[in-house]
Order: C-alpha cells, then sequence, then structure tokens
C-alpha cells in the first residue's frame, strides 16, 4: 500500500501554506521513511538500468533522496504558485554568487544553465535574493510574477524561438536568461546522457555565439530541511565559434557531460519526472563526432 498517495500530498500543499517550514520537514521525513516503494521514487531496476547502481542500502537511499526531494517541491510549489518565487528567496543559501556577480559588473553577459536536478526554483529564488533580473525558460506551469525573475513558458518551437530572442537582446542589459540544458527549446542536438540519447536545445549554444558566458548552476535540499544551497560553478569553456554544427554539438556534449558527473555523484538529485524520461529513452553509444544510436 503506498502511504504517501494523493490525500498526503494535498494535505502537504494545505500546510505548506500557512507553516511552510514545518510541512517541508515535513515532506523530507515522509520522503525519506516512505518513499522506497511509492509512486515517488523508481523502482530498484529502474535505478540499475539508468544510474548502475544496484546496492539495496545505496538504491534506497537514492529512491528516498529523490521522493522527498519529489514532495519537498510540491510543498514548496503550493507556496509559489500563490506568492510567488520572492517567497523562497530567504531559504537560498548562495555558494559562489561572485562568479554571477563578477562578469555582471564588467559588462560581460552571463547566462545561468541548469538541469532537472535537485531543488526546484532554487535556481529563480536564487536571482531574487540577489536582487539580480533574469528570464527564465520553463517547460511546465509558472508560479506568479515576482520583482525580479519572469518566467516563459516554451512548450513549443515558435514559443522557445520567441523566448531566445528577447534573451540574446537582453543580455546587454545584465539580464541574465535561465536555460535549462536538458530541454529542447528549438530544434534539437542529440547528446549522450546516462547511456541515454538525450535532445538538449540549441538555445546555448546560441547564446555562447554572442558573447555570454555560461555558468552551470545547481540546486539541492540541504538535509531533511526546507532550505536551498544554490551553487554557481566555474563556467563552461568558450568555444571558438558555437554557431556551427560541430562546435554547437561539443559545446552541448561537453554540458551534458558535466550535469551526468554531477548527478552520478549525487544521484539521488535527479528528479523523478527526468529520470522516467531518460529510462523510456533510447540506449546511446557515443563517438567523438556524434551521438550513435544502439
Amino acid at each position: 500500500m503506498d502511504l504517501l498517495g494523493d490525500r498526503v500530498v494535498k494535505r502537504l500543499k494545505r500546510a505548506a501554506l500557512r507553516h511552510p517550514d514545518a510541512a517541508l520537514r515535513a515532506a523530507a521525513v515522509l520522503g525519506t521513511l516512505l518513499g522506497p516503494g511509492s509512486r515517488w521514487a523508481p523502482t530498484p531496476a529502474e535505478i540499475a538500468a539508468v544510474l548502475g547502481e544496484s546496492e539495496p542500502r545505496a538504491v534506497r537511499a537514492i529512491q528516498g533522496r529523490m521522493a522527498a526531494n519529489v514532495l519537498r517541491s510540491l510543498a514548496l510549489g503550493a507556496v509559489l504558485n500563490r506568492r510567488g518565487v520572492a517567497a523562497a528567496s530567504d531559504r537560498v543559501h548562495v555558494v559562489h554568487s561572485e562568479r554571477l556577480l563578477s562578469p555582471r559588473a564588467e559588462g560581460r553577459p552571463v547566462v545561468a544553465v541548469v538541469a532537472h536536478v535537485g531543488a526546484g526554483r532554487g535556481g529563480s529564488a536564487m536571482f531574487e535574493k540577489l536582487g539580480v533580473p533574469a528570464r527564465v525558460a520553463t517547460l511546465r506551469g509558472t508560479p506568479a510574477v515576482t520583482g525580479y525573475v519572469q518566467f516563459e513558458t516554451v512548450g513549443d518551437g515558435l514559443r522557445a524561438a520567441g523566448f531566445l530572442r528577447r534573451a540574446a537582446a537582453d543580455l546587454a542589459e545584465g539580464i541574465v536568461p535561465i536555460v535549462p540544458f536538458d530541454g529542447a527549446l528549438d530544434g534539437a542536438i542529440p547528446v549522450s546522457f546516462l547511456g541515454r540519447q538525450l535532445d538538449v536545445g540549441r538555445g546555448l549554444p546560441f547564446l555562447a555565439a554572442r558573447g555570454a558566458r555560461l555558468l552551470p548552476v545547481t540546486s539541492r535540499w540541504i538535509g531533511n530541511t526546507g532550505r536551498i544551497e544554490t551553487t554557481i560553478h566555474p563556467p563552461f569553456p568558450d568555444f571558438a565559434d558555437p554557431a556551427t554544427e560541430q562546435s554547437g554539438h561539443a559545446l552541448a556534449q561537453t554540458i551534458a557531460r558535466w550535469f551526468e558527473d554531477y548527478v552520478l555523484r549525487n544521484p539521488g538529485e535527479l528528479r523523478l519526472w527526468k529520470f522516467q524520461d531518460l529510462h523510456e529513452a533510447k540506449r546511446v553509444v557515443e563517438s567523438p563526432a556524434l551521438v550513435q544510436t544502439g
């Protein structure tokens, strides 16, 4: 019997609107203890297939972490949809903010590169905390409008292309695009990710070709709490001409490999729905020049 059914989730969401700290801690504990075996975590066979992990204790830890992350994201989402991302800014501890603020002060445009790992909305809440204007590409619902962060749903190619045109125009104004590398915004570049074919968008090479520095950003829940640690990592290398097909693919694969390494070091941070997408994706064999389906 799944003890983390819809009724429990609804209660967590309602509780989060009244007592967010208590609800987020409860979500973490419930996910850790009851997540394995629930629909909020993958099965051991699925974890072995995607992450290559089969040791029972490690598998259970991954399941518990994934479930805890899902439940906390759902509880926090109920608050943000009502009150905006600014409501989460006090929850975020930012690590290495200088990697974002220094190039902006020097006039160098930057792009925050995120993935569907860790704490959802941690990156956008960081921008609210730092008071830096940002434009966020999102594949799923958008929270309420906030002071510094503007959300845009890019569910189809036309809207994705519009987002990228506006993001490129905004670079000179110091507005930072937040782009998920693992969502195909416009067109698709096939890369290898966890042994699966992942189609990533052409948006990051497009923005890099306009002189933007690409900064990987990760967010994770701290322990079994309702607080989030968001880290700005060293920038990806500049490519000579990311507008060309070969350099664009090399850049996309470099980004994919960086996030793959992050997930392998922190396997419980992969978001459940992205894990499920990867589980259904084609297995691939990577060559230096392209990704071949096998």
